[in-house]
This record gives structure tokens, C-alpha cells and sequence, in this order.
């Protein structure tokens, strides 16, 4: 991390995690901790996990939270007023996840007690490709529910949304 003033100078800097690889865009939580996103699914990686920059390298910060999937992740946001998170995932194909805590407090380590991982799908379509669809287009969506440890292939099984690629996330 670098802290940086406002003469753009470098305050301070020190490691903010350890022990994950290809870290992607990731996402900011409403308690003042992130989320840091492994984009990779080689070599056991490829898991979400939660940073509090008071300690970035405690224990918290070096364990993946498993419920939230197993896949190349990109990026993820929270609704605030449910708790519930959106996450992207950089590869080809593609799946915009869901992610509802069992404990939805939004404090810190919540999203370690785990929660249900589910992927958008349009049941009324013929196809599960994003690439078919056209603008202004609109569909009842459903959320299928996922086992995360399988979570990219579930979802290709199930028949969710296919997506070439998705990048970042903001919820608004």
C-alpha cells in the first residue's frame, strides 16, 4: 500500500497482504476493510479475501473466504442496505455471481462466517449467451445457487448467463 499526501508524495508504504497471486480490482467494504480478488484459478488460488488495513497482515487477511467462490475473480461491490455482494469474474466464459452472507452485519470478518453463492441466469431466453441479447432488452432474472468450490462449472452447468468478460464492479 502506498499512503500518499497531498503534494502526491509518499507518506508511507508497507505490505497489505501476503501468500495470494494475481490480485485484481477487488472492492471496498462498507466497514473499512477490502476485498482483495485472486484473478487465477492455477495452483490453489483463486479466492476472495477480506484486508483490514489497521492489520493487514493478520490471520483474517491471509484466509480465503471460501463460500464466495472458487474461480477468477475480478471484482466485487456490496448493497449496503442488504449486505449482499456482486461479483465479476475475468475469464472466458464469464459469470456475474451473488454472494448472501449467513451474517450480514457488515462488520468485520462477517463474510468469513460464510453464505450462499448463486449466478444470474434468464430462464425465458433460448439462449444463455450475454452476446445474443440486444439493448433495451428486458428479462425476469433468478439466481441459481452454486456449490463454491465448483462455482464456474455449476454455473456452465446450470445454464447462467454467459458473459465474454466482465471487469470491475460498483453497486449504486
Amino acid at each position: 500500500a502506498l499512503v500518499v499526501g497531498s503534494n502526491r508524495e509518499v507518506i508511507q508504504e508497507y505490505v497489505t497482504s501476503s501468500g495470494t497471486i494475481r490480485n485484481c480490482a477487488g472492492g471496498s467494504t462498507t466497514w473499512g476493510t477490502w476485498l482483495t480478488c485472486e484473478e487465477t484459478r492455477e495452483f490453489g488460488h483463486g479466492f476472495v479475501f477480506e484486508v483490514n488495513p489497521l492489520d493487514p497482515e493478520n490471520e483474517m487477511s491471509k484466509t480465503p473466504i471460501r463460500d464466495m467462490g472458487y474461480f477468477s475473480h475480478e471484482a466485487g461491490h456490496v448493497d449496503p442496505s442488504t449486505g449482499i455482494w456482486y461479483l465479476t469474474e475475468d475469464a472466458s466464459p464469464s459469470f456475474l455471481y451473488r454472494f448472501t452472507p449467513n451474517d450480514r452485519s457488515q462488520t468485520l470478518g462477517s463474510l468469513q462466517k460464510g453464505g450462499t453463492l448463486e449466478a444470474l441466469a434468464i430462464e425465458e431466453l433460448p439462449s444463455n449467451k450475454a452476446s445474443q441479447f440486444h439493448t433495451g432488452q428486458k428479462f425476469g432474472v433468478v439466481w441459481k445457487k452454486l456449490n463454491p468450490e465448483r462455482a464456474q462449472q455449476d454455473a456452465k452447468d446450470l445454464g447462467c448467463i454467459e458473459f465474454s468478460r466482465l471487469e470491475g464492479a460498483y453497486f449504486s
